[in-house]
């Protein structure tokens, strides 16, 4: 008896599936698809058989079934269209499932057509126009990847190769997804293979890959993670910088120093109550936040949260402005005020110089008659 499934087999299966659907299932099941290797055509005889379906209500789930005949195995696994809608909007790593799949069932042509939908927003999630949104959504993945790299650090610590070996794999996978998007693309069956083949790839990526499979010393492993880590950072904001577009003053600023200066007034409050918690994060605050303000109005990427202070403090330093951090770091109520004081002045005589409309008020009489004349 032969253990490959025929393609009569295959669809016997298939016909399975979708009878039971349109017999206890109609209401709550959209689509069903097949993906993978069997509806590619370069399976072997055991690859397992793809299929997923898409449940419009909960009871819609209890369609799921999991299985092996023959020893191969089967996934018959349900999504919602919330799931498919973040799947395509690079939320998850089954871009295949969705723009490479067969469709074996559907409920309607309004299914049909919310899926293509869907097709076509990961097509233009790839295309020149989806680039910002592709390298944003690219940013926050990598954020993720950075959980495994403190796990590693934590297994390294402990000299646990198999847990170390466990969160290598994980980052791997994090880091070739946002390699992929950094690329515009996806996955399609290789994984490493495809991402070693791409344009845009961190220096070493082969090398490093092989080191976090194959390296037995743990701060060895822990070294290549960081590297492939690092060099995957340093990628994606250099991308980000190649799309960035400058940005006017009033544009950004309208409304900010009026908003900042409910802050300068907590660091002031915090001095006079000798608060050295309050003083330190409104401080912080304060920088950080005008720096990333200041950046982005030269570089249009000082809301990338990749980036160190260090990387957007010369737009900070170019508006001669203070080092909050210094005299809040040692709680030296006196330096502060003083650096506040000179950071409010100074801000405001830089947004003045640049156009920027500020509402400032000496008087209730003034903001009325301000409110009167809007």
């Amino acid at each position: 008896m032969s253990n490959e499934v025929t393609v009569f087999d295959l669809d016997r299966l298939i016909n399975a599936f979708v009878e039971c659907i349109r017999g206890n299932f109609k209401d709550d099941v959209a689509l069903v698809l097949g993906y993978g290797s069997r509806f590619r055509g370069d399976h072997h005889p055991k690859s397992d058989l793809d299929l997923v379906f898409i449940n419009d209500t909960p009871r819609g789930e209890e369609a799921s079934a999991q299985f092996v005949i023959d020893d191969i195995g089967s996934d018959f696994f349900p999504i919602s269209w919330e799931r498919a809608e973040g799947i395509v909007s690079f939320r998850e790593a089954l871009l295949s499932l969705i723009l490479e799949s067969a469709v074996l069932y559907s409920r309607s042509d309004a299914d049909l057509e919310r899926l293509e939908s869907l097709r076509e927003k990961a097509r233009w999630m790839m295309s020149p126009e989806g680039r910002p949104r592709m390298l944003r959504t690219a940013s926050e993945h990598f954020e993720k990847c950075c959980v495994s790299l403190y796990n590693m650090r934590i297994a390294a610590e402990r000299d646990d190769l198999a847990s170390l070996k466990i969160e290598a794999a994980n980052l791997i996978h994090g880091l070739l997804f946002v390699i992929f998007m950094i690329n515009q693309t996806y996955a399609r069956k290789s994984p490493v293979k495809e991402v070693i083949a791409l344009p845009i790839k961190p220096e070493g990526l082969d090398e490093l890959i092989g080191l976090l499979m194959n390296e037995l010393d743990p701060q060895g492993v822990l070294a290549a993670g960081e590297r492939l880590a690092d060099g995957t950072r340093n990628l994606l904001v250099e991308e980000i910088r190649k799309i960035a577009r400058p940005k006017e003053y009033p544009d950004v600023y309208t409304g900010l120093y009026e908003e900042f200066t409910g802050y300068v007034q907590k660091v002031f409050r915090a001095c006079d109550i000798s608060d050295p918690h309050e003083a330190f994060f409104k401080c912080q605050l304060l920088q950080s936040e005008i720096a990333r303000f200041l950046d982005d109005i030269e570089s249009s990427t000082g809301w990338n949260r990749l980036l160190l202070h260090s990387d957007i403090r010369q737009a900070y330093q170019n508006a001669n402005l203070p080092d909050l951090m210094d005299a809040a770091t040692r709680s030296d109520f006196h330096a502060i005020r003083e650096a506040v004081g000179w950071l409010d002045g100074n801000l405001k005589q830089l947004f003045e110089s640049r156009g920027v409309p500020l509402n400032v008020f000496r008087s209730i009489e003034e903001f009325e008659s301000f409110l009167r004349n809007r």
